[in-house]
Formats: structure tokens, sequence, C-alpha cells
């Protein structure tokens, strides 16, 4: 059981590749699932309060009543989970790149099967890539709206992959649209990605720990412990690497 735990922690792709074996039924399932649209909503069935404002007792009764905590961490990245949680899952994601976009489904999954249950955090990263020739503007807007309003992040986070998905990220009308939907001040938001620092911390963090494409995940332990950076992997090795977690 030791070595299996040293080996989990040292090189996390080789729980990927026994999990895609062994749950290779459910992966033939979530394809079917994820071929009748678009990006699914991640966060549409859950309610999505800050973990500073939970109190014991709410944080104790959040998965039953459907809550799911929020919070950012000291570096601004924005997670969502419990915080009992024995891993965390940290994606690097551009909102132009189509294949992040695609990839939606198998976050969707993550949260919905884990990170609702309390069994794995989820923590999101701004990668921008394919958009470089806007100076990565879709990741400054939805990085301006956890500045106005935190948790809805994810309502922006939303948005725009479907905004994505549907070819209308680069429509001139996406900040406007995007200020509506999450509630937030037009004029402020634009105000906001002129001196917004979040995506470059993001950036230097995925590039530290050999991020070159997207999308990409790594892995973070209770400890802090940040893994380095692997390609996608499928919701079945996911679901192996959080299994595994529990044991560690």
């Amino acid at each position: 059981m030791q070595a299996l735990r040293k080996q989990m922690k040292q090189n996390p792709i080789v729980v990927w590749l026994a999990g895609a074996g062994i749950l290779a039924i459910i992966a033939v399932v979530f394809v079917v699932i994820s071929s009748q649209g678009g990006p699914p909503a991640i966060v549409g069935d859950y309610t999505i309060r800050a973990l500073s404002e939970l109190s014991d007792s709410e944080l104790v009764n959040a998965m039953s009543e459907g809550v799911i905590p929020h919070q950012r961490l000291a570096d601004g990245g924005f997670v969502l989970g419990f915080p009992s949680a024995p891993v965390t899952v940290v994606a690097f994601e551009d909102f132009a790149c189509s294949h992040c976009q695609a990839y939606e489904s198998t976050i969707a999954q993550l949260i919905e099967t884990y990170v609702a249950t309390g069994r794995a955090r989820f923590e999101y990263r701004f990668f921008p890539t394919t958009d470089q020739r806007t100076g990565g503007y879709h990741s400054k807007l939805a990085a301006c709206v956890g500045e106005l309003a935190e948790e809805r992040f994810w309502l922006a986070h939303e948005f725009l992959y479907a905004r994505g998905s549907s070819g209308r990220l680069y429509s001139e009308d996406t900040g406007r649209l995007l200020a509506e939907e999450t509630g937030v001040d037009y004029a402020e938001l634009l105000e906001c990605t002129q001196t917004v620092r979040q995506v470059g911390i993001d950036v230097q963090l995925g590039t530290n720990i050999g991020v070159r494409g997207t999308p990409a995940v790594a892995l973070r332990y209770p400890d802090g412990q940040l893994t380095q950076a692997q390609g996608a992997p499928s919701f079945p090795q996911l679901s192996a690497i959080i299994e595994a977690a529990a044991i560690r």
C-alpha cells in the first residue's frame, strides 16, 4: 500500500492509465451523454456560496442542500468544492480553445460526481493560448467578474464556454452580455480588464509546472503540493486519481 501511495504521489499519470482500463465502460456512457450538444452547465444545478460566508452548521448541511462552497486561494485562484476534499483537480484552460470547450463535459462530470459530493475540489486557472490575439481578453473578463462579484465567476465560466462553443466568443457584444448575465456593471468590468493581474499569475504558475498547451491538468494535495501538469485526463482517469487520493 505504501508503495502505491508513493508511486501515485510521484507519478499520477500511472494512476490515470490504470483507471482508464478499470472504468472504460463509464467512459462510453459519458461519451454518449456529452455528444448531445454544447458544453453542459457546470453549476446550474447547484448554489455556489463563498466558503467564508458559510457557518460551521451551514457547511455541514451544504452538501445535502445542493450548495457547493467557493473560495479564492492566496494567489487568487478560483476553487470550487469542500475544503476537506483529499485532492484538488487543477485545470489550466482557455475559453477560446476548442479542446477546452470539448473538455467541459469532463469537468461537468467531475463536479457532479466528486466536487458536489465532497470527494474532490476543482481549481480553474487561466492559460490563454488561442486567445492570444486578443491578449487573453476573455480570460480577463472572467477574472474581473470574480473581482467584482466573486462567486459569480462560475457563471462567467459557463457563459464564456457556451459562447465559445457556439462560435460567438469574439462577438463585440460578449463583454456586455457577460455583464448582464453575471449582474456586474459593464463599465466597471471593462475598466477592470485594464489592470487585472490574475491571468498573468495563472500563466506564470502554469509555466512553472510545465503547461505548454490547453487543456492541461495538475493535482493539488491538502499540504499545498502541486504536481507537474499533464495533458487532459479522461473522466475515468480522473476517477482513478480521486479514488486513489482517498487512501493516501
